[in-house]
């Protein structure tokens, strides 16, 4: 009677072993088929992982195989050699030296002389070694494979699985990000409104409310449902130099070959290379983000924190001030009073009042001050230099087109010609949109003049700008800032 036998096949092309085509997923089946027939086996069951690594064992196919064993449907496992059980040595061994011989399964692995069913077969004291190799190649590969995306990293070629939000691959140029008609505008959105004042919650809160499908959604077609945009995702939206078309790469890595799991790389050693696609924003912009992210960035806060929590002082005896909520309404109250009744005379002012005084305060100080001196750091291209860039290279252009006409019996050099007019085309096409599209710093001064109307400000915009509040007696207020008058010349 023929003994019933599984026959285990895997194929993983992240090992590269799709480079040989005796290793292929049909090929194994008949050679272990074939091996089966000549040596009394009959093949009870079939388990194959196709495009699985053989360094992970959390393969869907090696796991229904454990779990059939588990049920006792199994007593013998066949592959062609121990490197299509696995590629890591210790778990391999594990399998071999430890799980099937508990389990009472007999293993074959038939290139390399494994039979643990027969104690003299020459190829079951060598499986350690052979195992040892194996995962000598798994590592000679990744490092070989981690070589080569370093260096399409370098040569500005994008190699992520998923395009960043806001861009998609493009199907005509591997390597090569286009915009993304759908989310390239919801990207604008976010840091036109963060240089504008909002708060980074205040956006994520605001693209949840229209109801725009976050990355994770866009990214499963919906079937994902995370609905709610979170700061975190805001954030590196806001600090990824990608989308002013600088191709932002290697942020983060997988810890070996072996163990999946991402960290993060620090930043010096990302990989950014310049001009690579068509930016989403212009770098003025995403330098005044980064800018913006030194002052007002501050570890996340709760949701119902207070614009003025912690500022607030009684001007009696110097203790905070604690919000109280009467109504509609919310007071700010002496904690000192209020803890101790008589210690201090009960000072009482409405939240709002104080708020509007600042404000205000804050308006009237603002009021002199240029928008343009807030980045001093993007001077104003003059348009007229613009232009007579504009017309140079169009006579440029015009030249090389003359020559291309005058060396038609050239071909050689006509195509020479022809190639040096489409760089100069190029180049007028990029003048040309630079002066027809708003004027960058136009855009700058406008969301200066955003933030000195101070309409609606952040907490951490608040506590850059205020040392204290002191409320007094009568309920006038004492405002102390972190800044000189700008009014009062030095």
């Amino acid at each position: 009677m023929m003994e019933p036998a599984a026959l285990y096949l895997r194929l993983s092309q992240e090992d590269g072993e799709r480079w040989g085509e005796s290793q292929s997923i049909s090929n194994q089946r008949i050679f272990l088929t074939q091996y089966c027939q000549a040596n009394g086996f009959t093949v009870a069951e079939c388990y194959i992982d196709d495009g699985y690594t053989g360094t992970n064992f959390n393969r869907p196919g090696f796991q229904r195989l454990l779990r059939d064993i588990e049920r006792g449907k199994i007593k013998t496992v066949i592959t062609k050699d121990l490197s299509r059980l696995g590629r890591d040595y210790i778990e391999t061994g594990r399998y071999v030296e430890c799980y099937f011989p508990e389990k009472g399964i007999r293993y074959i692995a038939v290139n390399d002389g494994v039979d643990t069913g027969k104690e003299e077969s020459a190829g079951n004291d060598m499986s350690a070694f052979k195992a040892v190799f194996n995962d000598f190649y798994a590592r000679d590969v990744s490092r070989k494979v981690r070589s080569a995306l370093t260096a399409k990293r370098r040569a500005g070629e994008f190699i992520g699985a998923w395009a960043p939000y806001g861009y998609q691959k493009d199907p005509k140029q591997p390597g090569k990000l286009v915009p993304d008609p759908e989310s390239a505008g919801v990207v604008r959105r976010i840091y036109r409104d963060f240089l504008k004042g909002e708060s980074v919650r205040g956006i994520a809160e605001g693209l949840t409310e229209d109801k725009i499908p976050t990355p994770m959604e866009k990214r499963s077609g919906g079937l994902k449902a995370q609905r709610r945009w979170n700061e975190s995702t805001i954030r590196r939206i806001l600090t990824c130099e990608t989308y002013a078309g600088n191709l932002t790469q290697n942020q983060s890595k997988t810890i070996s070959y072996k163990v999946k799991k991402r960290i993060p790389v620090p930043k010096k050693e990302w990989i950014v290379v310049s001009n690579t696609h068509e930016p989403l924003i212009t770098k003025e912009e995403f330098q005044m983000a980064q800018q913006l992210f030194k002052t007002r960035s501050s570890p996340r806060e709760p949701k119902d924190r207070h614009l003025l929590s912690g500022l607030v002082f009684c001007g009696d005896c110097g203790s905070p001030m604690t919000f109280v909520k009467d109504g509609p309404r919310t007071y700010l109250v002496c904690s000192s009073s209020r803890r101790y009744p008589g210690s201090c005379k009960t000072h009482c002012v409405r939240e709002d009042e104080v708020e509007r005084t600042l404000l205000d305060s804050l308006r009237k100080l603002s009021e002199g001050i240029q928008p343009q001196s807030l980045y001093p750091e993007f001077p104003r291209k003059s348009r007229e230099l613009a232009a007579r860039e504009l017309r140079s290279a169009k006579e440029q252009l015009e030249f090389y087109r003359r020559a291309g006409r005058d060396s038609e019996n050239f071909p050689n050099i006509q195509r020479q010609f022809l190639s040096y007019c489409e760089l100069w085309q190029r180049k007028v096409d990029a003048l040309e949109e630079e002066l027809t599209a708003e004027d960058p710093q136009d855009r700058r001064e406008m969301a200066a003049r955003e933030l000195l109307r101070f309409e609606r400000p952040g907490r951490t915009t608040i506590q850059a700008l205020v040392k204290k509040i002191v409320v007094c007696g009568d309920k006038s207020l004492e405002l102390y800032f972190s800044f000189p008058d700008p009014r009062i010349t030095p």
